[in-house]
């Protein structure tokens, strides 16, 4: 767990199929912010010599999307009508940033990113009419949903906007005070009666993730934590 000052600023990138979806965190560190977060890495995972070298990242990485991992088994971060039994976490991908690299007193901006893939065991359709999301307060979400599915409304995403597109709706704005955010939806009636005149009418679903991994346990993205949950919990929108 990194320090309490070395605060996190990120965005939320999701991206919802029929079949499952992806979860994209882009965190990012600057100014002495960064100077903290290379410090934690080389006192708390490294030699400590005031060098953030490639092996000490690697740490980092493993470490951090392992206990992302683990959170997620304990209190998954979506459910589909208050339910997480049908959604399985299959992987998560990182990409850290190479200016981690260096002396801990540089001030160069980090720029992280983790994508978890989560797999449903039934079509969305099947398994509710709402979609629930944990995320960081205050912090920018989108949300793209299949072209087959039609937003109805929506609950705790401040600023929120809904635009469409030829490959479905888009959901954006920022995760309100509880950090939770809900979004009802119906089958689109409309393309759900040209799909079955039309066969070959595409229908969108986001991949499960086919990398092989080490280990699940290995797997995670930072910026999550047991007390924030825990907090979260009071004040539930499900």
């Amino acid at each position: 767990m990194l320090p309490a000052e070395a605060s996190y600023s990120w965005e939320n990138d999701i991206t919802v199929g029929l079949d499952g979806m992806s979860w994209t965190y882009t965190e990012q560190y600057s100014d002495s912010r960064s100077v903290l977060y290379r410090a934690f890495i080389d006192s708390e995972l490294g030699d400590n010599d005031g060098f953030v070298s490639a092996w000490e990242v690697l740490k980092m990485d493993t470490t951090s999307r392992a206990q992302l991992l683990g959170l997620l088994e304990g209190n998954m971060d979506v459910k589909i009508n208050g339910s997480s039994d049908a959604i399985v976490v299959t992987g998560v991908e990182s990409d850290m940033s190479m200016e981690s690299l260096g002396p801990v007193t540089k001030e160069d901006t980090i720029v992280n990113m983790y994508e978890v893939h989560y797999v449903f065991e039934e079509p969305i359709i099947s398994l509710g009419d709402r979609i629930w999301f944990l995320g960081e307060p205050g912090t920018a979400v989108t949300i793209r949903l299949p072209d087959n599915i039609k937003v109805e409304s929506t609950e705790g995403i401040d600023n929120v906007s809904i635009d469409s597109g030829d490959l479905g709706q888009e959901v954006s704005g920022d995760f309100g005070f509880t950090g939770e955010a809900v979004i009802h939806f119906e089958p689109d009636m409309v393309l759900h009666l040209e799909g079955e005149e039309d066969e070959e009418t595409p229908v969108s679903s986001v991949e499960s993730d086919t990398k092989s991994f080490g280990s699940l346990v290995d797997e995670i993205f930072p910026g999550f934590t047991d007390d924030f949950l825990k907090t979260v919990r009071g004040n539930s929108l499900i």
